[in-house]
């Protein structure tokens, strides 16, 4: 009763409640046949729709205001880590044609090759860094071969 109470005025400083269809968006990302990939994308739309409602994305606003951001108030909703959260952002942001080709090759559920490809500034980059990923798990000798 007490932890629901604080959960109920958490809501109330946040100036955001949950409707019922919400609650189960929520649920829903924790579901285990999602990819790494879905889940990421889920999270970072969660973060764009709560920008949109005007909750601040910006840390300074938060200890400012004293209302938390749109990332502290996704993960505060959805039981994820802020730190995952932002791993979840940065992934979301890849291109189209790189989500596609990870899809392509079975690395749309490898977080870590995700990162990698996100972090690369371009189109061609991102596809490359899946591609080469791809490679390296599945063929981890073909470069030693050659040699």
């Amino acid at each position: 009763m007490l932890q629901r109470q604080g959960e109920l005025r958490q809501e109330a400083q946040s100036g955001y409640r949950l409707s019922p269809m919400r609650q189960k968006d929520a649920a829903n990302l924790h579901r285990s046949d999602l990819t790494a990939l879905e889940r990421d994308e889920q999270i970072a739309r969660w973060v764009e729709l709560l920008s949109a409602k005007g909750v601040s994305d910006k840390l300074s606003e938060t200890k400012r205001e004293g209302r938390p951001g749109a990332a502290a108030s996704v993960a505060r909703i959805t039981g994820v880590n802020e730190r995952n959260l932002q791993r979840a952002v940065k992934v979301a942001s890849l291109s189209d044609e790189a989500k596609e080709a990870a899809k392509e090759v079975g690395l749309d559920n490898n977080r870590s090759a995700l990162l990698d490809a996100a972090a690369k500034p371009t189109v061609a980059e991102q596809v490359a860094a899946i591609h080469q990923r791809h490679t390296q798990l599945h063929f981890p000798f073909s470069a030693s071969v050659g040699a």
